[in-house]
């Protein structure tokens, strides 16, 4: 009787272990669901405010790479790296294949063919995201499981940069989603699965030609570490050589030549030091561009699991960042976006850190729930609506956004005071986004305004200046009839910037319309 009841004893608590296990898959798999569909809202409004470019290279060697295809555009408003063949077609291709099944849907917008592009990229990274944290769910300290979830989504610096048509942000989604498919038991190795990933890692070349450092330490680690068989690591080959000809005949069809952008872009930056020409900074530098650019906070955490994880030789983790990164520090030339193909991994590098740090000491969990935690929720809120809320970089591009949506049936004149183009920030011209319509006077001396302020011959006439000039020369415009109708940087994302980087509120640029 007393050995009957052991056993059923035995059997209810393992029905309990079992009926709690799948409680706590089913809370996890909730939660999960919920920050995928709040993803999916966040990234979405931040593709639709990210308007422009976060860096001149997004723009200038893709968009205007692709409407030159198109024929709508002139050779000399071409960077100099469309002559200089060192810029993969990959990208520019696909901006063209977007941009004409648009046309045929009847949208000729540019700003709607860039924001469909920020969408296509914001969707592909939610889904890299999705498939990459459940493959690693299994690995966290169920304690941090939430944090786990939120981090990978909402980090205030992720959507920002998940939306971004970059061959930074691409670059590393397709790298994400490879070691989602590597990071799992061989037997779940299909031939498919593996010549797609082999593929995925190939496109992750073409997108930033960098990311090779990651790719053979991802290979290093599939053969050599993970002890998969030749045949398996072959069929990685296989489709990462498929990918880069592939690249190669996109380039033909692209320049009308052939050419191996590749080699001519280490020739070009590397050996000629042509990189170097655009700045130069001591091998630290990325130290500190981790420390303090999240926020010094934030950046403590990211450097500290950074250093740890390179004792971790055998985690293909290591493999896609350590070489990477080692390689940029020799690098002279240095920028913070060039780090951007690894900030989807900042989320399970910290957990995994600080999961280390707690099993150690019950204290640290409790300091983690008590201050860390709630510290580092307070800081991606203020992140979160500063940098999704606002337009990309300077959002200087907002100016000319309104001007092309409020004033296109109106010839306009539109007078710049010094630096305070919407338009073209630097050389070549912007002819992605210009307006026909709008005829620019760039004036150096605030006194000419009164001159030029009232012209019947054009429909309205716009000023475009920033804060602290509208300020300076209050005296000259004073009698002017100004009406401000706009502005680069709106008040609420100006209050949230003011938390991260007061500096980038000096460079708002404010619109005025001359009422005549």
């Amino acid at each position: 009787m007393l050995n009957l009841l052991s056993v059923s004893g035995l059997v209810n608590e393992r029905n309990n272990k079992t009926f709690i296990k799948k409680s706590i898959d089913t809370r996890v798999a909730f939660y999960s669901g919920c920050f995928f569909f709040l993803g999916i809202v966040i990234y979405t409004i931040t593709a639709f405010q990210s308007t422009g470019y976060h860096h001149y290279d997004e723009h200038y060697q893709i968009l205007e790479f692709a409407i030159f295809k198109m024929g709508l555009s002139a050779h000399q408003g071409l960077a100099w790296e469309y002559d200089a063949r060192i810029r993969s077609s990959f990208q520019p291709t696909i901006a063209v294949a977007v941009f004409q099944a648009a046309k045929v849907f009847g949208l000729y917008d540019r700003y709607v063919w860039a924001l469909l592009l920020r969408l296509i990229t914001a969707g592909l990274a939610l889904h890299s995201i999705r498939r990459f944290v459940n493959v690693y769910l299994l690995e966290i300290d169920k304690r941090l499981i939430f944090t786990f979830l939120f981090s990978s989504y909402f980090i205030w610096f992720l959507p920002y940069i998940n939306v971004r048509y970059s061959s930074e942000s691409w670059s590393g989604i397709m790298i994400l989603y490879c070691i989602s498919n590597l990071h799992l038991q061989a037997t779940e190795y299909t031939q498919k699965k593996l010549l797609f990933t082999g593929f995925l890692l190939g496109i992750a070349i073409l997108c930033r030609y960098q990311v090779a450092f990651s790719v053979v330490g991802i290979l290093f680690w599939f053969y050599f570490i993970k002890k998969s068989n030749q045949k398996q690591l072959l069929l990685v080959l296989s489709g990462l050589s498929l990918a880069l000809i592939t690249g190669i005949v996109l380039d033909k069809m692209f320049y009308g030549e052939w050419c191996f952008t590749m080699y001519n872009y280490f020739r070009i930056n590397i050996i000629d030091g042509v990189a170097s020409n655009f700045g130069v900074a001591p091998w630290y530098q990325y130290l500190l561009y981790i420390l303090f650019c999240p926020t010094a906070i934030l950046g403590f955490f990211i450097l500290l699991s950074l250093l740890w994880y390179t004792t971790k030789i055998n985690d293909i983790l290591f493999w896609v960042i350590i070489p990477f990164f080692l390689i940029h520090c020799i690098i002279p030339h240095k920028e913070i976006r060039f780090l951007f193909p690894l900030v989807n991994f900042i989320p399970i590098l910290t957990i995994k850190t600080w999961s280390t740090i707690i099993t150690k000491k019950l204290q640290y969990y409790k300091l983690y729930q008590i201050i860390i935690f709630p510290l580092i929720v307070l800081i991606n809120i203020i992140g979160l609506a500063g940098a999704s809320l606002k337009g990309a970089g300077e959002s200087t591009l907002n100016i000319a956004k309104y001007i092309h949506y409020n004033y296109s049936s109106q010839s306009i004149k539109l007078i710049i005071m010094p630096g305070c183009n919407p338009y073209d920030q630097i050389a070549p011209n912007n002819y992605f986004y210009r307006n026909n319509n709008v005829t620019m006077f760039l004036i150096n001396q605030p006194h000419l305004l009164r001159f030029m302020a009232n012209d019947n011959r054009f429909g309205a006439n716009l000023i475009v200046m920033n804060e602290q000039m509208a300020s300076k020369i209050s005296n000259t415009i004073y009698g002017l009839k100004l009406l401000k109708v706009e502005q680069s940087i709106e008040p609420l994302s100006q209050y949230f910037i003011n938390y991260y980087s007061p500096t980038l509120n000096l460079k708002n640029l404010s619109l005025y319309e001359i009422i005549k």
